[in-house]
């Protein structure tokens, strides 16, 4: 009787414990408060059998302080199966809440979370990476408007924004893409960015000095680890990383995000468009002298679709260190004359165009003194590495910290869209259904 007492008793425990609901801690990062978490919380707790926890923290100050803030903050909630969810900064403060208050938490998830520092933080402590970056846009996007001699092409370029902004009988009026003056609208771009960056990092931080690479607390721990479960999950963007994180930083709301997106690209079109109807030919009236100005007025637009298409993403993944130099081999036409040296042409002489025409990848035919031969050459080109827009994923990894974990990757998800996107619950059902580990298996309700 005694131990049919007993087992009744220890039956009676399992199942009151396995009926509360689990506690889970979230943090939220840099500047942001704990609204970033609110889609969560709802959709966690009507869903599992959880109990969230989480408040607004002063995040200016340093990591320390952040983590003592959780430590004060989860003491109604501390135990070994509770878990310290954490985005961006809120990740590395619940990793130092782990160093120094190892009672607090049982597991952790972090979403884009600068484990090994962010580059951009260096580059606004020194300030040289961010004016580069700003000063580089800026010239960029001026030089059609400024190399054009009339305003006509201006009003071209500006009908182009002004119907992608207007389109569907739906007005928008946005500070990125204003329907002012040419110049108005790529200053409008380019601050636009330059309020992103310093709004979000101030190099007078004391947080924004910890999250430096190789700052001197990150040096501190970048040796600890421990077993307890962890989940790194790191977003990978989709391209252009740039424009949609930057999209973030104005809505979260899909339907105008997809709209600003479209503007941006209608943008980078009407510079293309602009230089398309520069013609560079013949023209009575219009002598070398003329040709050449039009050439040069033809190539500033080319060079400001080149920088919206594809240049302003390579530079901003420079600035966040997104981004590596590979060495590759391809073949190109080299004009060479008898002697073995280049021609002192890039381009054959009209009058050896008939010769040139039988010229193969595998022949050559001399015309005359010079000809066309095929070369392999070496070159070294940029490549782009995920991110996702603001912290690279390596660090999000932890690639070169202990702490340890299961990674993760979500898709097309940025930074500042990490506690509404979709992927993002779905990393959440997966992490509860005990995908990415037994620990974090928890009741649905």
């Amino acid at each position: 009787m005694k131990n049919l007492l007993l087992m009744t008793m220890a039956l009676v425990m399992v199942v009151v414990t396995s009926a509360q609901d689990r506690n889970v801690f979230w943090t939220h990062g840099f500047q942001d408060n704990a609204d970033f978490w609110n889609t969560e919380y709802a959709r966690a707790e009507r869903d599992y059998k959880i109990n969230s926890t989480g408040f607004t923290y002063t995040t200016t100050d340093g990591v320390q302080a952040y983590a003592n803030r959780i430590k004060n903050g989860s003491q109604p909630v501390a135990g070994t199966n509770t878990i310290g969810i954490g985005h961006s900064m809120g990740g590395v403060a619940l990793r130092e809440a782990d160093r120094d208050y190892p009672n607090l938490h049982g597991g952790y998830i972090t979403f884009g979370t600068p484990l090994d520092g962010a580059r951009l933080a260096n580059e606004t402590i020194n300030g040289t990476g961010v004016t580069r970056f700003i000063t580089q846009s800026v010239d960029n996007l001026r030089r059609g408007p400024i190399a054009s001699s009339t305003r006509s092409k201006w009003q071209i370029f500006n009908d182009g924004i002004t119907d992608a902004i207007a389109g569907g009988g739906m007005s928008v009026v946005i500070r990125t893409f204003a329907s002012a003056a040419i110049l108005d609208v790529t200053e409008d771009l380019t601050e636009g960015f330059e309020e992103a960056i310093t709004t979000n990092f101030n190099p007078n931080s004391q947080s924004i000095k910890d999250l430096a690479e190789n700052s001197t607390y990150m040096n501190s721990v970048k040796s600890f680890s421990n077993s307890k479960p962890k989940i790194k999950v790191w977003g990978d963007e989709d391209s252009p990383v740039h424009a949609r994180m930057f999209v973030s930083s104005i809505t979260l709301d899909d339907n105008f995000a997809n709209l600003l997106l479209t503007a941006y690209n209608t943008v980078a079109n009407s510079y293309k468009s602009t230089a398309d109807g520069i013609s560079t030919g013949w023209t009575p009236f219009c002598w070398d002298s003329c040709r050449d100005r039009k050439r040069r007025e033809k190539e500033a637009w080319n060079a400001g679709y080149d920088y919206l298409n594809r240049g302003w993403e390579i530079a901003w993944n420079e600035l966040i260190d997104s981004r590596y130099t590979e060495q590759y081999t391809t073949l190109e036409q080299q004009y060479v004359c008898n002697n073995g040296l280049p021609g002192p042409l890039q381009v054959a002489p009209i009058e050896e165009e008939p010769c040139l025409m039988a010229a193969s990848m595998t022949e050559r035919i001399d015309c005359d003194d010079c000809y066309w031969v095929w070369v392999e050459v070496t070159r070294t080109r940029w490549v782009n590495t995920p991110s996702d827009g603001f912290i690279k994923s390596g660090s999000q990894k932890g690639e070169k910290s202990s702490w340890g974990g299961t990674t993760v990757r979500i898709g097309g998800v940025n930074h500042l869209e990490m506690g509404v996107h979709p992927n993002t619950n779905l990393t959440l059902r997966r992490a509860f259904a005990g995908q990415y580990g037994g620990y974090f298996t928890t009741s649905t309700r």
